[in-house]
C-alpha cells in the first residue's frame, strides 16, 4: 500500500474545507504543543496523532486500520 493515495483520499475527502482543516489543525496542534511545553520542556515538537485523527473525523474523512497503519510509519506523528 502506499501513502500518495491515501494523501489524495485525504485531500478529496475534505475537498472544500481542506484550507480550514489544516489552518484549524496547525491551530490546535500549536496550542497543544503550548501546553507541553509549560508542563515538560523535554517533550518532542511534532503533530500529534490524537488530534490530527480527531479532526479527520470531525471533516468526514474514515479511514481503515491499514491506512492508519501506513499513514503512522511513514509520517512522524507523536504519540
Amino acid at each position: 500500500m502506499q501513502v500518495e493515495p491515501m494523501i489524495r483520499k485525504i485531500v478529496d475527502q475534505l475537498a472544500i474545507d481542506c484550507g480550514k482543516f489544516f489552518d484549524e489543525l496547525a491551530d490546535l496542534n500549536e496550542q497543544l504543543q503550548h501546553d507541553e511545553q509549560v508542563e515538560d520542556s523535554k517533550k518532542s515538537v511534532g503533530l500529534s496523532k490524537q488530534l490530527f485523527y480527531r479532526q479527520l473525523n470531525k471533516y468526514g474523512v474514515l479511514l481503515d486500520e491499514d491506512e492508519i497503519t501506513l499513514i503512522n510509519q511513514v509520517f512522524r506523528l507523536k504519540s
